[in-house]
C-alpha cells in the first residue's frame, strides 16, 4: 500500500476539500434539524454516496386515535 493512502484507503485530503466537507456537513446538519423541525412520528433517512450525503427523505406518520 502506498504511503500515500490513509488507513482506510483513501487518498489525503487537502485543505481546501476538507473546508469544503465540513461546509457541507454543516449544511446537512441544517437541513436534518429543518426535517427533524415539527415531526412528531416518522423518520429521517440521510442517503451517502462516496462517503457524502447527497439526500434527505422525511416520512412523516399520522397517528390515529
Amino acid at each position: 500500500m502506498s504511503d500515500d493512502l490513509r488507513t482506510n484507503g483513501s487518498a489525503p485530503t487537502t485543505d481546501n476539500s476538507r473546508r469544503l466537507r465540513e461546509e457541507s456537513v454543516e449544511k446537512l446538519i441544517l437541513q436534518v434539524r429543518q426535517a427533524l423541525s415539527g415531526l412528531r412520528y416518522g423518520q429521517i433517512v440521510i442517503t451517502v454516496q462516496d462517503g457524502l450525503p447527497v439526500q434527505i427523505e422525511r416520512t412523516e406518520k399520522t397517528r390515529l386515535r
